[in-house]
């Protein structure tokens, strides 16, 4: 048998048990107070020589007191008990004990203070606070009329020395202490409690995660090509999620609900997931069950029901044509359509056993057309700003990813990643060790001048078509070159030859090159032999990379690095006239060409009421995604210039439906939709081709700036709200491989 629990034991225990309501507790806390000071109260009135009338109200008073706490108790009539001792409290027990105990001059009024004490640590709600006001009013009038009626107050004389006062004082005081000592208690026992709690969950959130992930490895295993795919979506899931303004229980959510919804893949055959040519009608239908099949697993986690909705609503469309259960719009759970999105740009961007991994472009792409049809168009447009955001951090990184060294032994075996070649001048050395007899008798470097939208040098069909791969031409460090889609190449030997050779050896080349508009300028240098060479491109749309490559060498100590010049109109003599497609009627601004993203702006307009811009659009014939087209810029600068003294940006908004959002001047509510008149992607992109005339309505109130236009059945509307109001807004056109022409305003 157990050991019985001494009642002081039993007595800590009561207090520190958190499972007890704390006004409870203090209930019991005062009771035992009050009765320890009424107990002794009642000899030390005998031998102070009280009034017998006190002592024996006290005696009464206590015994009342403690037979009715003890039922209290036992009862578990605590509740009830609180309501009736205060009302006994405030109304009978202390009035009596003032009148019965001195009074003014005795003990008595520092008794009245219990009943406030006592309601406030104890009472709750409505009730407290009824209480306390009738507390004070008792307490005045008890006050009032001992003080002006005496002769109804037994008076006692203690020879000046206040032993009631001090006594009274003494004991409301511990009784204070120890309300105060039981609040500490409390406090550190729920601070234990939280922490314990919070270990708790921390071990519990850690095995979760473990298993979680073990189990997605485990799935993972079925499919190399899928290794990894399920904590980058989940990954994604949390960010849209975060970006979304959710809390942080709920991204936790999106995390672990985007980490597990591909678990239905353990029971496809391995046979449609293995298999590398292009799916057919019955693999598709095999992987239709896999959200069945998910589901089915994750249905038996009953405390995490969101589980199940993602791996079995994630593949679920926002225009209804998705599968298991053809839901449409805000029927698909708010989860599953964050999983959706986050699980299809994996998707992509992952190489599969029968096709490669699409560019981010292309991704982007699919994501702005399908925004509204497949995809939450919420969801859709953060994932977009979230692609946009990692494609700066690439482009910031992008010098690191050149390879340090080649080996070409067949023909354009390798070719390094496209070193991009723009309005800063740039140095590229490297070194190369020639194969001393070669086969075919021929050994040398060599560049590829190309374009293509990942950047690097692609040779079969499909890649071509794929990444738009566009090739210039090729140049060696000699006399030859090749010409392909170059407009034209010209090239002249210069007397700046002399690289040297390296401490091994091998021969050292060295190529400067910049750009301006459409034409490109190298300087390329060997050890016995140097030239300018000139390259007209197709138009000043086409990016331009230079690849190192090379037949029988290697290159080596591959550099790249800007020389911090800049070039300008004269630095490059044209040889082919510009492509221009602005050869217009000009109106109140000036026509412009937008060769590449945001590469020209016409001059900027005060907004001051309202103000519409009309003007002509033509996206250029190279053009081929849908945001090649015009973008309304809405800006601040000291003097009107876009990029000008002060220059604050309040808004970029495309035409074909995209939004910067909020930034550091202003906060943007955007709204796009798409009218019966929308034809269609591949109809809105051929009539941005042909031309068509825009109209856009601008109107500002205040620090408020609405804007509205629609363009072949996109209709978009922005609402601008100034982080300062007197800021002084313009208004601008620019774009992407567009030409603005007949531009008017009203």
């Amino acid at each position: 048998m157990s050991e019985k629990k001494k009642p002081f034991d039993r007595l800590r225990s009561y207090f520190y048990d958190t499972t007890v309501d704390y006004q409870d507790k203090a209930f019991v806390l005062f009771s035992m107070t009050v009765l320890i000071a009424l107990f002794v109260a009642i000899p030390c009135g005998l031998i102070m020589r009280e009034p017998l009338i006190a002592t024996v109200s006290t005696a009464i008073g206590t015994l009342f007191f403690s037979v009715y706490v003890i039922f209290t108790i036992k009862k578990n009539r605590i509740k009830r008990a609180k309501i009736v001792i205060s009302i006994i409290l405030v109304f009978f027990f202390l009035p009596g004990m003032f009148f019965t105990n001195g009074g003014v001059e005795g003990g008595a009024p520092i008794w009245l203070l219990l009943g406030t004490i006592y309601i406030t640590m104890i009472l709750e709600g409505r009730f407290k606070a009824v209480m306390l006001g009738l507390n004070a009013i008792v307490t005045v009038l008890t006050w009032i009329v001992g003080y002006r009626y005496p002769e109804l107050v037994t008076t006692y004389s203690r020879g000046g020395n206040y032993f009631d006062t001090i006594a009274a004082l003494l004991i409301v005081s511990f009784i204070v202490y120890a309300l105060l000592g039981l609040n500490k208690i409390m406090e550190r026992s729920h601070e234990k409690e939280i922490l314990s709690m919070q270990g708790e969950q921390m071990r519990m959130k850690r095995l979760f995660d473990q298993t979680a992930t073990a189990f997605v490895s485990a799935v993972e295993k079925k499919d190399d090509f899928t290794k990894g795919n399920a904590v980058r979506t989940a990954n994604y899931a949390r960010r849209i999620a975060t970006l979304a303004g959710k809390n942080e229980e709920e991204c936790e959510k999106a995390y672990y609900t985007a980490l597990l919804h591909d678990v239905g893949l353990i029971g496809i055959p391995d046979k449609v997931i293995k298999n590398d040519t292009d799916p057919n009608k019955r693999d598709y239908e095999a992987m239709r069950e896999k959200p069945l099949i998910g589901a089915e697993i994750l249905s038996s986690i009953t405390e995490y029901p969101y589980l199940r909705q993602g791996a079995l609503y994630s593949h679920e469309r926002y225009n209804g044509k998705g599968y298991p259960e053809g839901l449409k719009g805000e029927e698909i759970p708010e989860i599953a359509r964050i999983v959706g999105v986050a699980d299809s740009y994996v998707t992509m961007t992952t190489r599969k056993r029968y096709r490669d991994a699409w560019p981010d472009f292309m991704a982007r792409e699919a994501f702005i057309k399908g925004a509204g049809e497949e995809y939450d168009p919420a969801f859709a447009g953060i994932m977009v700003k979230i692609m946009d955001s990692e494609t700066n951090e690439k482009a910031a990184d992008n010098k690191s990813e050149l390879e340090e060294e080649i080996a070409c032994k067949a023909y354009r075996e390798q070719v390094s990643r496209g070193i991009p070649v723009e309005g800063n001048m740039r140095k590229i050395s490297f070194e190369c060790e020639l194969e001393e007899e070669p086969e075919n008798g021929f050994s040398a470097p060599s560049i590829i001048l190309f374009d293509s939208y990942d950047g690097r040098f692609h040779f079969t069909a499909k890649e071509i078509d794929r990444y738009a791969y566009l090739e210039y031409g090729e140049i060696w460090f000699d006399k030859y070159s090749v010409t392909t889609a170059a407009r034209n190449i010209e090239e002249k030997e210069i007397d700046d030859k002399g690289t040297g050779k390296s401490p091994e050896g091998n021969l050292r080349y060295e190529i400067i090159a910049g750009r301006y508009e459409d034409h490109l300028k190298l300087i390329m240098r060997a050890d016995d032999y140097a030239k300018e060479v000139i390259v007209a491109l197709p138009s000043g749309s086409k990016a331009s990379y230079i690849g190192l490559t090379g037949e029988n060498c290697r290159l080596l100590n591959i550099q790249s690095e800007t020389t911090g010049e800049t070039v300008q109109s004269e630095d490059i003599p044209r040889i082919a006239k510009p492509v221009s497609y602005i050869e217009h009627f000009e109106a109140d601004i000036k026509n412009i060409q937008i060769d590449q993203t945001r590469s020209a702006t016409t001059e900027g307009v005060e907004l001051k009421n309202r103000l519409i811009f009309r003007f002509h659009t033509m996206s250029l014939p190279v053009s081929s995604l849908v945001w090649h087209c015009p973008y309304i810029l809405l800006y601040g600068s000291d003097d009107g210039k876009v990029g000008g003294p002060g220059y604050r940006e309040y808004d970029l908004i495309k035409l074909d439906g995209e939004d910067q959002g909020d930034g550091e001047y202003a906060r943007n509510r955007f709204v796009v939709k798409k009218t019966d008149a929308f034809p269609g992607w591949p109809a809105w992109q051929e009539a941005n081709k042909e031309g068509l005339n825009c109209e856009v309505f601008f109107e500002r109130k205040g620090g408020q700036i609405v804007m509205k236009t629609e363009t072949l059945g996109i209709s978009l509307e922005n609402t601008t709200t100034l982080n300062d109001e007197h800021d002084r807004v313009y208004v601008a056109i620019t774009g992407d491989q567009v030409a603005l022409t007949d531009i008017r305003i009203e």
